[in-house]
């Protein structure tokens, strides 16, 4: 199988991408004091309620594990693969940044921010290749869901509510932080407190 159409596709996205990736990253999704609806914090749940917006919008199936986990689906048929990420991140700390940590800033085209790598932008990428597998028409033999949990950095409690509360199991894919737009991207994990750079060109 050639991949040109695949690749191409992705690249056709790029900018949409991005600016799916940067909108999430600007949210601090570091977990917080629990709240009706909201059982690590307001910044992870709007974290995930903005990926599952993204789905919706893009048209796919979406739903959540009472706002612990999300997920956006595509496909039919009994099995399911899960490719798994999170959207929840540390704090990022008050010293040690370049560029603020929540702004998503690009500079010399670099991406800069707390979550590009881990693990926002592999979580967003996955949706948007969902996206280019439907619109291109590519022959898939079971349901793919992208799951996404919201607690992964302070015990993945999240991913453990998933399954004591009966949802969906399937065979599981890690996704960090291997997620490329095209073969001239480069990828570079900060050091220390300076996370998670994203060259763009």
């Amino acid at each position: 199988m050639s991949y040109d159409a695949l690749n191409n596709k992705i690249l056709e996205m790029k900018e949409d991408i991005l600016a799916s990736i940067q909108q999430n990253m600007r949210i601090e999704s570091v977990r917080g004091e629990a709240k009706p609806e909201a059982p690590y914090g307001e910044g992870p749940k709007a974290a995930l309620t903005d990926v599952l917006e993204l789905g919706k919008r893009l048209g796919f199936k979406t739903g959540h594990a009472d706002n612990r986990m999300g997920w956006v689906e595509y496909g039919e048929g009994e099995e399911m693969v899960g490719v798994l990420g999170h959207v929840d991140v540390v704090p990022a700390g008050a010293e040690g940044w370049t560029y603020p940590p929540f702004a998503a800033e690009i500079h010399d085209n670099i991406l800069w921010g707390r979550g590009c790598l881990d693990d926002k932008g592999p979580v967003i990428g996955a949706v948007y290749a969902l996206k280019a597998i439907r619109d291109l028409q590519l022959p898939i033999d079971r349901r793919i869901r992208v799951l996404f949990g919201s607690d992964e950095e302070c015990g993945c409690s999240c991913a453990e509510y998933y399954v004591n509360n009966g949802y969906e199991m399937s065979s599981g894919y890690s996704i960090r932080p291997v997620f490329f737009l095209n073969p001239s991207v480069i990828y570079a994990s900060g050091i220390g407190t300076q996370s998670d750079p994203i060259r763009l060109s």
